[in-house]
């Protein structure tokens, strides 16, 4: 951004924005996953649009809730898997709604 003289344009970060959420498959091994559960079940849950692969255990310690960045949600609408039809509604919607809600709540 700043070679292009472009800082000026705002960044804004939210975990609404976070990519797919694989739920309890999360961070394992693609080939260990396939051995488990097979080929085809696999490649549902990665092309799916609305079908979600398994959801994480909110005690496993790899669910975003343990993570210091998340700390200050408390647990709120963190999910514990994500299919892509929702991903791609929060993204659009979710996060829109929020900002634009903020916004009119600041500027009333």
């Amino acid at each position: 951004m700043d070679e292009m003289d472009l800082m000026w344009i705002p960044v804004h970060r939210s975990w609404r924005l976070n990519e797919r959420h694989y739920g309890s498959l999360q961070g394992l091994n693609k080939r260990d996953t396939v051995e488990k559960y097979g080929q085809e079940q696999v490649q549902i849950w990665r092309r799916s649009y609305e079908i979600q692969p398994p959801a994480m255990d909110k005690t496993d310690k790899r669910n975003p809730v343990f993570e210091p960045r998340y700390a200050q949600l408390k647990n709120e609408g963190l999910p514990s898997t994500k299919y892509l039809i929702i991903v791609n509604y929060f993204k659009i919607n979710g996060y829109t709604f929020f900002k634009l809600s903020y916004f009119f709540i600041c500027n009333l």
